[in-house]
């Protein structure tokens, strides 16, 4: 055929491929020239609009194509179609399976593939597709197979099975294929359904006629058996067997390989199983196929990397060859094949060999540098990516005599090829400058005209990096690597390796014999950076000055230069180092010695600590570091308003860690804002109601005003006295808050504030009135704030008081005085106060009955009326007295050993508590405990059965407290907790543990109860208040004898105060006016039982036994009684 005969060819296949048909007469067509644009470039609704057609009568072929391509063109775009517009055009297309035309059935197999059909769509277009799974057209059976593959229904799924089994095995090889890659697509959504089909697919691979079949069947096959070992075993054994004729399709072999590959590597074959795959890799490393011979040997590769990853000493000790499966294997073979491999004339070929031998220089550099004749050609190859590889292969692999010659390949090289690469030759030299450090120079240099050039941050820190590494490694390297890096800064764009290379000029330049020679670089970045960079230039002039005793003078001239900078920090840190060298350059003195000494412990820190301890000189650094600065001021203020501690030194380890600071400043910010959206819904609702609007209803404030916060700490109360708000913002709380109680109290006999707790509702949220109470700890006083807001609309409220039950009876504390609230409108919220003396000023719990009264004039009303409101008690507790504190990971067993070490107290406590599952246990012992989880023991899987919980907190004063719970889930106890407590006081230990048994019912608190479920007695035996066991009491007995009862009241009597109000906290307060326990009524007489029910409220004995238990007690039910 000439060449004009084959002009005239493809002339005519474009004509039929583009003509256009203008007036419906064969003599119209012609062809389109485009001279420029793309012909199927559309707009989506107009696309849309032509979808009509779809549904025309005949059906015109040539026009529906040409619609379906420009659907498909928009899908390529990134279009997409919802909605309306998917379903009426999905049921147009299905319409086109009315015609028989067979270019037009595959563009409309083609679109179904690519549309996203809902279910109700995919039932309509799956009964087509069956019906073209039983035609005799095999194009259409295998092409709706392929299909369906895409868009079906798991749930549908079954009534496919028997079509896709019978396609499996059917004549066509185009069939059997599309069956066979349908499965491996319903293996991710119907697993079950093709397991059943393993007979079929195993005949498939079977056939060695077809060997794409058989590829596709070899695939299908692994994806069924991969999760059962012995099965998969069986079916690698059929095809790698000796004498087994491997499959014919050369990518069947290559999969055969990998999965072959990836047995041995599993190491969960028997050792006949291994040597026979094996000999088959063995054999196909000399298949004809260059594809089977690489990837055989790239899996012998891949395995001598996994046992030289398990055993280094294998890559010194044996050069050609490694083991391999218990068996010693000689790679002479494989880095054969890889020699031809990387000779021949194809690019890809070249490529891939040359990859796999850069990939195995990283374990076996000996083995490789076989092949250094061979890779040596491949420096000029034209195609870059080779040339690189081969580069970063021979460096891997060098010589030293070579060295001078691949450094200047390099050169030629760099400007071309992509970071990947870059980062790659880079990580080579490195290796090269430590295996042979007398090349130093010529590779440093490499590395210094590499960091000159353009480059990204990750490839100017791999120079950096190893530049450092270099020098730290090379000490004759020293000098001349400093000077790189001086170079470098000059002219660095990320200012996070400029102060990185000036840290480590700052450590490494005093060590030098000339160090003046760096001055010049880093003053510069002082005067030329920004203010991160300028801060580290300092600390670096001054690490140096402090080591260098005669550059001391210079250093402090150069940084009085730039003592007016215009950043805070950099300026502070100039005035601190400045003043410290100069009292270091005065006559000696141990002041001086001392606090230079700690200024160069303090710059050399990785990490400055939070709380600064007795180094009084060290304060300044600790001032200007920013986030702390608040709570510095905070204790600061504290201490300037107690006249009696004027004279002593600030005591910085009682400061919160960041973390506690930090949650105290957001619970805060929260409940500002909080405050200040409520007061502005009623100010909304306010003016609404005004003008005739809905009235508000009665919660009309924000509920979320409610919130009590996250944890306590020292962040003081807000005054109140009405505002909005309920209180200032944290920088003047406390110098208010003392303000607010100078009636009552000052502040010098007040004392510094130890500790505020978290908030506690004392209302329900939808009550008239809302009242939050919060707790203010100090050495020899509490303060009871009660935080009220007036949610009654047309209502103000006057002269508004807390008056407190129970504080005389406690015998623990001393009412000194109360706080009112002046005046509160609707929505306003303002805070009341209560201050308690401590009789004896220790640590104790207690539960206080609280009251509000006040008086509430309506809207028109003057005079008014006085009314009571009772709230829910206010309780102390152990946990009040704590703050949480957060610990970096991994120093809570530090921390805990530590204590341990320095003679701290512990305490352990073995209970039982009331929680079903281990995060019930968690949540509720940090509640109570007000610890803050560490190395993230706040969490657990649902599934474990036991946990170890870590937590952290400071006691009021400032003690570190560290505790440890063991807790675990038994099934016919409950929750079994094993506590551990270290601090420096034991008292403290103790009373963080008793926490436990406050609050979450310890197994001592009430130990049993004997009485039968019969019985109407019941026998309770107390822990007493001050830790102790008194004798068994029998409240009630078993008898109803005067004698059994007057035991009982001589029991109680005996009590000390404490120990009655604590008796009282468990049971209920169960206690008449008296001083009689009322469970001694409980007799044998039915009307004794009725008359204690009606006391307590219980409807029944076994109900009325469970009420005079705290609520919170042992988790057993009465039966075990």
């Amino acid at each position: 055929m000439n060449v004009d005969a084959i002009k005239e060819k493809v002339k005519e296949a474009l004509k039929d491929n583009l003509k256009m048909d203008t007036d419906g007469k064969d003599d119209g067509v012609h062809i389109m020239i485009l001279h420029s644009g793309n012909p199927w470039e559309c707009e989506k609704p107009a696309v849309i609009q032509e979808t009509r057609i779809f549904n025309s009568t005949p059906i015109d072929t040539v026009k529906c194509c040409k619609l379906i391509t420009k659907i498909l063109y928009l899908i390529s775009q990134g279009e997409d179609f919802k909605g309306s517009e998917l379903t009426d055009m999905f049921f147009g297309i299905t319409k086109l399976f009315q015609s028989n035309n067979v270019k037009l059935r595959r563009m409309v197999y083609l679109v179904l593939k690519n549309l996203h059909p809902s279910e109700t769509e995919v039932f309509i277009v799956t009964s087509c597709l069956t019906k073209d799974m039983q035609s005799t057209n095999d194009s259409y059976r295998a092409n709706a197979i392929r299909v369906l593959s895409r868009i079906l229904d798991p749930n549908m799924a079954a009534q496919v099975d028997r079509y896709l089994k019978s396609a499996i095995v059917d004549k066509c090889a185009f069939v059997q294929s599309a069956a066979l890659v349908c499965g491996m697509q319903l293996m991710s959504t119907v697993p079950d359904l093709v397991r059943r089909w393993v007979s079929e697919v195993q005949s498939a691979a079977q056939n060695t006629s077809t060997p794409m079949v058989q590829y596709h069947a070899l695939a299908l096959l692994y994806d069924i058996k991969r999760n059962d070992r012995l099965a998969l075993q069986k079916v690698l054994g059929q095809f790698t067997a000796d004498g087994q004729a491997p499959p014919k399709s050369p990518m069947a072999v290559c999969s055969l390989i990998r999965y072959t590959g990836a047995a041995l590597i599993a190491h969960d074959q028997d050792i006949v199983v291994e040597r026979q795959l094996l000999n088959f890799l063995n054999t196909c490393l000399r298949h004809k196929s260059e594809m089977v011979q690489f990837e055989s040997a790239r899996a012998f590769f891949d395995l001598a990397d996994v046992e030289i990853k398990k055993n280094p000493r294998q890559a010194v000790s044996m050069a050609n060859q490694t083991i391999i499966c218990n068996g010693v294997y000689d790679m002479s073979s494989a880095m054969a094949v890889m020699q031809v491999l990387l000779n021949s004339p194809k690019p890809v070929v070249r490529f891939a060999a040359i990859r796999c031998l850069n990939n195995l220089a990283k374990t076996r550099p000996g083995v490789v540098s076989r092949c250094n004749g061979d890779i040596e050609p491949l420096l000029s190859d034209t195609n870059r990516n080779i040339a690189t590889l081969a580069l970063t292969t021979l460096l891997k692999t060098g010589q030293e005599a070579n060295i001078d010659k691949l450094v200047k390949q390099i050169q030629t090289l760099m400007s071309d090829i992509s970071d990947v690469y870059k980062l790659d030759i880079v990580r080579a030299i490195r290796g090269l400058c430590i295996q042979y450090p007398s090349k130093h120079r010529v590779l440093m240099g490499f590395l210094s005209s590499s960091l000159r050039e353009e480059g990204s941050h990750e490839f100017k820190k791999e120079l950096v990096d190893t530049i450092i590494l270099v020098i730290s490694q090379v000490p004759e390297a020293t000098d001349l690597g400093l000077l790189h890096l001086c170079e470098f800064i000059e002219d660095c764009e990320y200012p996070a390796l400029c102060c990185r290379v000036l840290t480590f000029l700052a450590s490494h330049v005093p060590s030098t014999e000339h160090p003046e020679k760096y001055i010049r670089f880093i003053y510069n970045r002082l005067i030329l950076e920004n203010a991160v960079v300028r801060g580290a230039a300092v600390d670096a002039l001054t690490k140096i000055g402090l080591a260098v005793p005669t550059l001391r003078g210079d250093i402090v001239t150069l940084l009085e230069t730039a003592d007016k900078d215009n950043d805070d920090e950099v300026r502070d840190r100039i005035r601190l180092y400045t003043a410290t060298m100069k009292d270091a350059m005065s006559p000696v003195s141990s002041d001086s010695t001392e606090a230079t000494e700690d200024l160069e412990v303090l710059l050399t820190e990785k990490e400055l600590p939070f709380s600064i301890g007795e180094h009084q000189h060290l304060l300044l650094y600790y001032a200007y570091t920013r986030y702390r600065l608040d709570a510095l001021y905070d204790s600061m203020l504290v201490q300037m308003s107690d006249p009696t501690m004027h004279d002593k030194e600030l005591d910085t380890s009682i400061l919160p860690t960041p973390e506690a600071y930090r949650a105290q400043m957001r619970e805060m910010e929260i409940e500002r804002q909080q405050a200040m959206e409520a007061s502005a819904a009623v100010a909304s609702q306010s003016a609404i109601a005004r003008m005739g609007g809905a009235r508000p209803a009665a919660g009309g404030a924000s509920e979320t005003e409610a919130s009590t916060g996250s944890g306590g700490g020292r962040a003081p109360p807000g005054t109140g006295n009405g505002a909005p708000g309920g209180g200032p913002s944290y920088g003047d709380t406390q110098q208010e808050f003392y303000q607010a109680l100078a009636p009552l109290i000052s502040s010098s006999d007040l004392g510094p504030l130890l500790h505020s707790s978290r908030g506690q509702m004392l209302t329900e949220q939808e009550a008239e009135y809302r009242v939050r109470g919060r707790k203010h700890i100090f050495k020899s006083y509490l303060v009871l704030e009660f935080v009220v807001t007036n949610t009654l609309e047309d209502v103000q409220l006057d002269n508004i008081t807390v008056k407190l039950s129970g504080v005389e009876e406690t015998g623990l504390f001393q009412e000194i005085g109360e706080l009112g609230i002046a005046t509160l409108a609707y929505g306003d919220s303002g805070s009341a106060y209560v201050v308690l003396q401590k009789v004896d000023g220790g640590i104790h719990c207690a539960r206080f009955g609280a009251c509000l009264e006040f008086t509430v004039r309506e809207d028109g009303d003057d005079i008014g009326y006085k009314d009571e409101y009772p709230v829910e008690d206010i309780t102390l507790t152990i946990g009040d007295h704590i703050s949480p504190r957060g610990l970096p990971s991994g120093q809570f067993r530090q921390g805990w050993e530590a204590m341990h070490a320095q003679g701290g107290g512990e305490t352990t406590a073995k209970h039982i508590l009331a929680y079903k599952t281990l995060e019930q246990a968690i949540k509720g012992i940090q509640t109570s405990l007000n610890c803050e989880p560490c190395d993230g023991s706040g969490n657990t899987n649902t599934a474990a059965r036991g946990h170890t919980l870590l937590l952290c907190g400071t006691f009021a004063g400032g003690m570190t407290v560290l505790v440890k719970c063991l807790l675990g889930i038994d099934p016919s106890r409950g929750c079994l907790l094993k506590l551990s407590v270290r601090a420096k006081s034991q008292a403290v230990t103790e009373l963080v543990a008793r926490a436990i048994e406050d609050q979450l019912g310890a197994s001592h608190v009430i130990l049993s109860i004997t009485a039968a479920a019969s019985s109407s007695s019941a026998a309770y035996r107390v822990s007493s208040h001050t830790g102790g066991y008194p004798p068994q009491a029998y409240l009630g007995g078993s008898s109803s004898s005067s004698s059994s009862h007057s035991a009982v009241d001589e029991y109680v009597k005996s009590l000390s105060p404490k120990d009655k109000h604590y008796l009282g906290l468990h049971t209920m307060g169960l206690f008449d006016k008296t001083d009689t326990f009322l469970p001694r009524h409980i007799g044998s007489g039915q009307s004794d039982i009725e008359e204690m029910c009606r006391v307590v409220g219980a409807s029944s004995l076994k109900e009325l036994i469970q009420e005079t238990i705290p609520r919170i007690a042992l988790p057993c039910s009465y039966s075990s009684f």
